[in-house]
């Protein structure tokens, strides 16, 4: 059985190296398509989280086509996603999946489907907000975890937020 898979596997077939010939010729095209694609798509997040600036806290990427944001309400992430997931069909992860804590999730934006996504994001944050956690005296600043220490750190070499503690 293990001969009949390298056998089927080893090399690729005629029409995927013939595919891949023809995107590599055409890499510049797809790939300013793509770039295109995130840098609307990222300007859509920024948005949308500036408008739910009560709710989370987003660190805009310096790379890539993930980013995680962090949830200011008094509930897990695990939990957060699973409800989000279940009661409006949005696909968002638990940052405790990639070891990270439990205050943030993670958002993909690398697909053509980011402003359908947000919309129903947001149609459900509206129907559903989040209760916030307040102290006696109004939303406190809490001390810095050490997964915003690293989120803030990759950044910007240069400059570190430290919240005083009190």
């Amino acid at each position: 059985m293990a001969a009949f898979k390298d056998y089927t596997t080893i090399c690729p077939v005629g029409p995927s190296e013939l595919l891949s010939l023809i995107a590599l010729r055409a890499k510049e095209k797809i790939i300013e398509r793509h770039l295109k694609r995130i840098e609307k798509n990222l300007g859509l997040l920024d948005n949308f989280f500036q408008r739910h600036k009560q709710f989370f806290s987003w660190v805009r990427p310096k790379a890539g086509t993930i980013g995680f944001s962090k949830i200011l309400f008094n509930e897990n992430s695990l939990k957060f996603c699973e409800r989000v997931v279940n009661e409006a069909g949005i696909m968002v992860l638990p940052s405790t999946v990639y070891g990270y804590d439990d205050k943030h999730f993670r958002v993909g934006f690398g697909r053509g489907n980011i402003p359908e996504a947000l919309a129903e994001f947001e149609k459900y944050l509206k129907s559903n907000p989040p209760k916030k956690f307040r102290s006696p005296r109004g939303f406190l600043p809490r001390p810095l975890r050490r997964a915003d220490k690293i989120q803030k750190q990759n950044q910007s070499r240069f400059c570190q937020i430290l919240f005083p503690r009190k």
